[in-house]
């Protein structure tokens, strides 16, 4: 109830009154429920029943409201769903579950610091629900708000300490940071805590892989794999151990099994791309980016790969079409924008060149990724003299 409604019972209700008590009606002092006890009893239970059926209709709107946004997911139209969710807060404000929903669609589309406002409202209303941390945690790890993300990611885990991907999620965010002893030491835990999960292993392993600790990643791999005969992703992590060794031919068909393991999964294509790319057999990465997007046209990561392989290659003009239908997409990828620039200048077209990647600095600093926008002004002090 607004705080000036007080006023519309004076009229009818307040009779007889005292100047002083009436002023104190006008100006809001009592609130609803002291106001209330100065009401008739039939103008009281009128009031209330009025009440009630407000918020009964508002309840029944807001279903209607939620019934008709999920069959705009489901028809591929999260951008509309999340107005409809936008207009059930107009009539509950306080509903963290439609925070919620709206958080996990801008995820969805890569909109993370609208997905981290939002679960930000769904934590304040609900601040013991686990779930609600450790999706705001995903979110500020995508925003690199990577000490924000650990704090939410550590109250994901001690509201719910059996949640293993904010475990997974922690150590990950631990490693980006650098602080690679305490991202073991969370595995570790998470191994003790449930040590028939492959995942913890696989997590470890790859730790260990990024540390050139490559006998004890393949150790740690062949735990898992024991766990999960069929995993791809530890195949893909003893594959990159064999071939990081010399041991090519273990390595490539370690991969090769992954990708048969799993011949569905995007993520497994990538990962063997960006192994055949740095081994230097740019057609295998090529073709593996491809099929990664084939399988998820969504997959920004592995679009912007093959635009930067296009660029190593030299074919600058197929780059340049790559970084653009990015940007066609994502009219907020910095990322295109910065290849883009780049794809342009070798080619020439100086002044298009500065304007992609002016726009990739302010882009950068408005997301801010102050460093990023400093190495774009490298490039722009080269072109702009």
């Amino acid at each position: 109830m607004k705080q000036n409604q007080p006023t519309v019972f004076i009229a009818n209700a307040v009779h007889g009154m005292g100047h002083l008590l009436f002023m104190i009606f006008v100006w809001g002092f009592f609130d609803l429920c002291t106001a209330s006890n100065f009401l008739p009893a039939r103008a009281q239970t009128l009031q209330l029943s009025q009440l009630r059926q407000s918020n009964r209709t508002d309840q029944s709107r807001i279903k209607i409201l939620l019934q008709d946004a999920r069959r705009l997911i489901d028809g591929g139209n999260p951008a509309g769903a999340i107005d409809l969710y936008q207009q059930a807060l107009t009539m509950d404000s306080n509903n963290a579950r439609i925070y919620s929903g709206i958080g996990f669609l801008q995820a969805q589309q890569g909109n993370y610091r609208a997905s981290v406002a939002a679960y930000r409202q769904a934590v304040a209303l609900e601040p013991r629900n686990a779930d609600f941390y450790y999706a705001l945690a995903f979110g500020l790890a995508n925003i690199r708000d990577y000490s924000g993300s650990v704090i939410a990611y550590q109250r994901a885990i001690e509201l719910n300490p059996n949640q293993t991907d904010a475990y997974l999620g922690l150590g990950a965010v631990l490693t980006r940071q650098g602080e690679l002893g305490f991202a073991q030491t969370v595995y570790e835990q998470l191994i003790a805590r449930d040590p028939r999960n492959w995942r913890p292993y696989e997590a470890l392993g790859s730790l260990y892989l990024q540390q050139n600790q490559l006998q004890s990643a393949l150790a740690v791999f062949e735990k898992g794999q024991r766990l999960a005969p069929r995993s791809a992703e530890i195949k893909v992590g003893q594959g990159i151990a064999h071939i990081t060794q010399g041991n090519l031919a273990i390595g490539l068909e370690a991969l090769e099994q992954a990708v048969k393991l799993d011949p569905r999964n995007s993520q497994i294509r990538f990962k063997v791309a960006k192994v055949l790319w740095v081994k230097g057999d740019m057609e295998g990465a090529m073709n593996a980016y491809q099929q990664a997007i084939s399988l998820n046209p969504s997959f920004i990561e592995a679009r912007l790969a093959v635009g930067q392989l296009y660029l190593e290659q030299g074919d600058h003009l197929r780059s340049i079409v790559v970084f653009r239908q990015i940007i066609e997409d994502l009219p907020q990828n910095a990322d295109a924008y910065y290849g883009l620039g780049i794809a342009l200048k070798n080619r020439s077209r100086f002044q298009e060149a500065i304007t992609n990647l002016q726009m990739a600095q302010n882009l950068y600093r408005q997301q801010g990724y102050e460093e990023l926008a400093q190495l774009v002004q490298q490039e722009l002090n080269q072109l702009i003299r």
